[in-house]
């Protein structure tokens, strides 16, 4: 059947590579066109006469493409589908099922191919996609110059005829026509993108035929609004139900159909503007149908693939990792890191981050540690690259600084065993890493899958950590590893375009980075005589994260315009017809009216393009714009609703405000930030439903978005007695954001509202070492204090109901009462000693503990803090309250000063202790001379308020309390 010849063409094998995998050639002398596509790449395959039979190019329409009304392009193009459906079931009738659905597989297989190297990988085709229609079908169009009423992007004119009326093609009117067919949750496609109908072809075969026969056309058309039905088509066929009938038959005749298939909807997803949900669900179910299918035991029995291990083990493994660069996409780290290692495992590649000695600079005198990436693949060498020639990649730009080395110069040590520092993989993999020596495990060649994982890797460090210098000095290694060893186009490349994101944010490296994506991007659009060939460029495609040719020119527009190059930034954004990026240019030089005259003369040609009356929003803050452009698109538009959103959020329309984001979100539910600004407006509007939905779509997007964890648990304090979960959602968000204060004075508040003091403890703690040197004394909050201490001193029911038993009672209380001591002690009394509030505290929290001696001590420190201020003279406030902490110093002073104390020989000194009875020794007063301590204090406060408040109140109260004293 020739499945091994289409599980090789999945995962980037050559005819080559299969042939030294198995003694037997004649299993793939098969005569089906996956051979074919394997041997002789897609170009040949659309040229083929199965392609042209299939597609009908030979055929003469009978129907034209008309784009002058947008009711007659409707009509054409349900035309064109049921044309398709036609060839389709008369292919499948004449072949067959096996003949049939491996003819409609290999061709999708073929546009898609096409369509990738047409705009991700080059070189350019040698053909046009317009040779695969039906002969005649596009000779109607409009005439050159003619204008219609097509709905269309602009990116696809040039920026000099915006001043002039469009004149465009009927191939180019085709074009903007099948750009708006792929839209998806209203988020457009790239409107310059190259040979959109094969990106359409492969859709239509490869997912399109195994839905659901129902009748799509009629179900958009109810949907629809002005701007017609296409819009919606080839959404519709992602929503559709896959028909289990033609399923089973098509994955019989074609094993790794179901894999092309989600391919095709990942590649959709690669040319969209933004993150769409309802692909990253059909893509995970399509994922989830293909590992059931084609790696089961049955599958493979079924298929006679059991016989070939190594080939089965490596597609398992690719697999495995374009599952992960899929959640690597979605953000999704967790499900991503999963995959990730379920890819090392079965590729059988050890790998390892060290440290090494090493230099970085010319004129470095001692080697210091580098981390530096040890890998290692299987014993598998049937399948492991081992290159000759010289190998056909983007050239490696040396670095020519005059202080960096090219290179790091590692030293060589005695003991060629590396010491970890920091094993990621180990735990993962129960691998034994021991054979990882230094001296071949960091430079010897290793299988190009595995430098592909090793690249997910890097990926991963930069998704799970800050943006700073430490996570690029993590990802680096990997990177360098992948780079020693050039062995694929497009691997190598992906490697460079990491590399040179990674330095463009080192001042001595940013030269190189900018003139490296220059290279990349040439590599995109022209073919040499001996650069890679389209075959070597697209085997491993899907295993790498590798952009789109307009994307790397964007990066290196952004690079340019990042080192103050504006004007050669603004040349390529116009060359790419990048419209946001030309009106920051214009804006950056000053010239905000070029920009909204350009926006306005595209309009002019162009007056139902959401996306330009969208940026004529942004240019002028004008809601009315933003409105112009959802209903021009028909209602699909989801970044005008965004942007009225947060237009109405800043101007305080809260209903409108949600309202509008409700829109956008319903389409496309894949912006947290959306989430989140509705939230905060439904909690302004005091919607408690609306803000906990949104917030909780917010943390489900981005776990790790503490402001949104501490919004949630807002809502639950304000909306019904979910103090416990809002106490865990408190939780989520200090684990991202530790050092934000507020968040950790309301995790303060609830967890004293709930009866976890311990974490009350905590939390005060923390706000301390986060405030104490800017607010001083007013970082802590005194009454929240008061409450933990009196929840301890005073057995607080919140501490007995977690805590039925006596034992347990008295077992909390002691390590309560000990956490508090440690505050008390270590933390507030060494860092503020300017608060009498503080010391009153304290002083309770000593009586309780019936430490006399240290509570006797803190009311003498809190009336001193307000005895020494020089306002005590003169400010009847502050003299008032000087009075107020006197008398109830002179109070304990009567009540604690007599008290005894016992105490311990430990505590006289040893050279006395001998001359000290025993008896003595045992006891003492808590303060001995209270009754002179007491008249001095009041004595020294009578002679500073004198001369100001004799003949006051609280003066007289001080003559009285020194006649009390005296008949102590």
């Amino acid at each position: 059947m020739g499945f091994e010849v289409e599980l090789a063409v999945a995962i980037g094998q050559t005819k080559q590579d299969i042939q030294n995998l198995f003694s037997n050639e004649s299993a793939i002398e098969t005569e089906c066109l996956f051979e074919t596509l394997q041997s002789k790449g897609v170009e040949e395959v659309l040229k083929s006469s199965e392609s042209r039979e299939l597609l009908g190019c030979d055929e003469v329409a009978d129907f034209k493409l008309d784009f002058t009304e947008t009711q007659k392009s409707d009509n054409v193009l349900k035309q064109y589908i049921e044309y398709l459906d036609f060839r389709i079931e008369r292919t499948l009738s004449k072949y067959g099922n096996t003949g049939g659905w491996n003819r409609i597989v290999a061709i999708g297989v073929a546009c898609l191919n096409a369509f990738v190297q047409a705009n991700f990988t080059g070189p350019e085709l040698t053909f046009e996609s317009s040779s695969l229609l039906p002969k005649g079908l596009i000779e109607a169009s409009n005439p050159k110059g003619q204008e219609g009423n097509l709905q269309s992007n602009p990116d696809s004119m040039d920026v000099e005829k915006s001043n002039k009326a469009v004149e465009i093609t009927g191939l180019e009117k085709l074009n903007l026509f099948l750009i708006n067919i792929l839209g998806v949750s209203g988020e457009m496609v790239y409107g310059k993108m190259k040979e959109p109908l094969l990106l359409f072809l492969s859709l239509y075969l490869l997912v399109k035929t195994v839905k659901e026969d129902e009748n799509v056309h009629e179900k958009a058309n109810e949907e629809k609004s002005k701007d017609g039905y296409q819009s919606l088509l080839v959404e519709q066929w992602i929503d559709q139900d896959i028909d289990v009938n033609r399923y089973k038959q098509r994955n019989q005749a074609v094993l790794t159909s179901i894999w092309w298939m989600t391919r095709s909807i990942r590649v959709l997803q690669s040319v969209l503007d933004e993150r769409v949900g309802k692909l990253m669900d059909v893509t995970e179910k399509y994922y989830d149908l293909l590992e059931g299918y084609l790696f089961s035991a049955e599958a493979i029995s079924n298929s006679g693939l059991e016989c070939y291990e190594k080939l089965l083990n490596k597609a398992k493994a690719y697999y495995s990792l374009e599952r992960a660069l899929l959640y690597q996409y979605y953000g999704k780290n967790k499900q991503a890191s999963e995959w990730l290692r379920k890819s090392q495992a079965e590729s059988g590649l050890k790998w390892k981050i060290t440290g090494i000695k090493g230099k970085r600079t010319k004129f470095q005198e001692f080697s210091i540690s580098q981390l530096v990436v040890l890998a290692k693949s299987s014993n598998d060498d049937d399948l492991l690259a081992k290159k000759t020639d010289k190998p056909k990649v983007v050239p490696t730009l040396p670095l020519n600084d005059d202080t960096l080395l090219e290179q790091i110069e590692f030293e060589v040590p005695d003991n060629r065993k590396a010491s970890v520092i920091d094993e990621n993989s180990a735990a993962d993999m129960d691998a034994d890493d021991t054979d990882l020596d230094e001296s071949t495990a960091s430079k010897d060649n290793i299988k190009v899958l595995d430098q592909c994982i090793l690249l997910a890797f890097c990926l991963e460090v930069r998704n799970e950590n800050p943006d700073h210098g430490i996570t690029i000095e993590q990802m680096t290694p990997f990177v360098t590893r992948v780079l020693e060893n050039p062995n694929n186009w497009t691997v190598h490349s992906a490697a460079l375009l990491q590399r040179s994101r990674l330095e463009s944010k080192n001042s001595r490296k940013v030269e190189r980075s900018v003139l490296q994506l220059q290279a990349l991007a040439d590599q995109m659009d022209t073919f040499n005589t001996g650069d890679a060939d389209a075959s070597e460029r697209l085997a491993y495609f899907y295993a790498v994260s590798v952009p789109s040719s307009w994307r790397i020119k964007k990066e290196l527009a952004n690079a340019m315009a990042s080192v103050g190059a504006i004007r050669t930034a603004l040349e390529i954004y116009t060359k790419l017809e990048l419209w946001d990026e030309m009106i920051s240019c214009y804006q950056l030089l000053e010239q905000p009216e070029v920009a909204e005259r350009l926006v306005r003369d595209r309009l002019e040609s162009f007056p139902t393009d959401p996306k330009l009356w969208c940026i004529l929003g942004d240019l002028k803050q004008d809601p009315s714009q933003w409105e112009k452009a959802w209903e021009v698109s028909g209602n699909r538009f989801t970044r005008a609703m965004r942007s009225l959103g947060g237009y109405y959020f800043k101007a305080g329309k809260m209903q409108d405000c949600i309202n509008s984001y409700k829109l956008a979100l319903k389409l496309n539910p894949l912006f947290e930030g959306s989430w989140y600004t509705m939230g905060c407006a439904a909690l302004q509007m005091e919607d408690w439903e609306q803000a906990v939905q949104a917030f909780q779509h917010v943390v489900q997007l981005d776990y790790e978005n503490a402001e949104a964890w501490n919004n949630l648990a807002s809502v639950y304090l304000k909306t019904q007695d979910k103090k416990f979960e809002a106490w865990n959602c408190l939780r989520e968000a200090l684990k991202f954001k530790y050092d934000s204060w507020q968040i950790w004075y309301n995790f303060l508040v609830t967890s004293i509202s709930i009866g976890r003091f311990a974490s009350a403890l905590q939390a005060m703690q923390r706000i301390i070492d986060l405030r104490v040197e800017i607010d001083g004394a007013n970082c802590i909050d005194i009454e929240m204090l008061d409450i933990i201490i009196a929840a301890v001193t005073q057995q607080h029911p919140l501490v007995s109901n977690t805590s039925p038993t006596h034992e347990r009672i008295e077992k909390r209380t002691f390590y309560l009462s000990t956490a508090i001591e440690h505050l008390l002690v270590n933390t507030i009394a060494t860092r503020i000693t300017d608060s009498p509030k503080l010391w009153r505290i304290i002083a309770d929290f000593w009586l309780w503990k019936s430490d006399y001696k240290s509570c006797l001590d803190c009311y003498e420190k809190a009336y001193r803090c307000i005895v020494i201020r020089p306002e005590v003279a003169h400010s009847s406030d502050v003299f008032d309250e000087a009075v107020t902490y006197l008398m109830l110093l002179v109070d304990m002073y009567k009540t604690l000063g007599p008290k005894s104390i016992l105490l311990s020989l430990d505590s006289i000194p040893e050279s006395a202790s001998e001359h000290v009875p025993k008896s003595r020794a045992t006891s003492s007063l808590v303060c001995p001379n209270y009754k002179s301590k007491a008249m001095m204090a009041v004595k020294g406060l009578v002679a500073r308020g004198k001369s100001n408040f004799e003949d006051t109140q609280n003066y007289n109260k001080l003559e009285q309390i020194l006649e009390e004293i005296g008949s102590w």
